[in-house]
């Protein structure tokens, strides 16, 4: 919660997670959460300069049950874990005085590493804002491409003008 506190405080639209929140999404999370895509960079003295936290895609799993888990369609969906491909990049931050360290390539590097191991050839990415140069170049370094681009527009009124 203190990386992403720190590490995202800058972005637009930005609002601090809360220890509630936190609490209720390690609970949603902890059942599909895969120890090899989760990662703490730590200073040499422990102090917590960066995270990262991936998911396996379950999205694929889900479509061949046609959504339906019960009465058996979870086991079919643990079954089914085995082959799944591709991951969903879920959380990348470092906190800002260690930006720019090698702190994040280390982290880009250990979820490569999980991924070659795993055998997971796809990784996608969350929002990442065009005004994140660091985070856009290392995406083209990593042969990223962007698949979707969010725009939102804000329509101002005049004041005397009929609505």
């Amino acid at each position: 919660m203190e990386v992403y506190n720190e590490a995202w405080s800058s972005n637009w639209g930005f609002v601090p997670l809360t220890d509630a929140e936190l609490d209720h999404m390690a609970k949603e999370l902890k059942p599909i959460l895969d120890e090899d895509f989760a990662c703490v960079a730590e200073t040499a003295g422990g102090a917590v300069a960066g995270v990262s936290l991936s998911l396996l895609d379950f999205n694929k799993v889900l479509a061949r049950l046609n959504g339906r888990l019960l009465p058996f369609g979870w086991l079919r969906a643990l079954q089914e874990q085995q082959r799944i491909n591709e991951i969903r990049v879920f959380a990348l931050g470092v906190k800002p005085r260690f930006q720019h360290t090698g702190v994040a390539a280390a982290l880009y590097r250990d979820v490569f590493d999980a991924c070659k191991r795993r055998g997971i050839h796809r990784a996608e990415t969350g929002w990442i804002l065009e005004t994140n140069e660091p985070m856009n170049r290392a995406m083209d370094a990593l042969t990223g491409r962007i698949i979707k681009r969010y725009r939102i527009y804000e329509r101002v009124f005049d004041e005397g003008a009929p609505r």
